[in-house]
Order: C-alpha cells, then structure tokens, then sequence
C-alpha cells in the first residue's frame, strides 16, 4: 500500500528500513541495529543530495 501510494504520488522510494515489534513509542531506542541503518541511510541521502 505503502509503495502504491508513492507510485500513485509519482514518488521515488528509495529505500526500505524494516523496524518489526517497535509499536509502542520509544521501542525503537532499543534496537541498536535498526537506529544504525536509519543514520546510515540518512547520511547517505544527504551526501547524495550534497553532490548534485
């Protein structure tokens, strides 16, 4: 649903971070590994975005 809409919005989706059993609020901060992929993503975007 998630994809179709960024088709739909003619969108690009660039990448996908899975974060299985972060429901509640501030689950997330105790996923070490999932924190680490979002930063790295994030710091790949920007230098992208910064060499263009």
């Amino acid at each position: 649903m998630f994809e179709k809409s960024f088709e739909y919005l003619e969108m690009m989706l660039l990448a996908k971070i899975i974060a299985p059993g972060v429901g509640n609020k501030g689950a997330v901060l105790k996923k070490q590994g999932i924190l680490e992929k979002c930063y790295d993503l994030g710091k790949n975007l920007a230098l992208d975005i910064s060499l263009k």
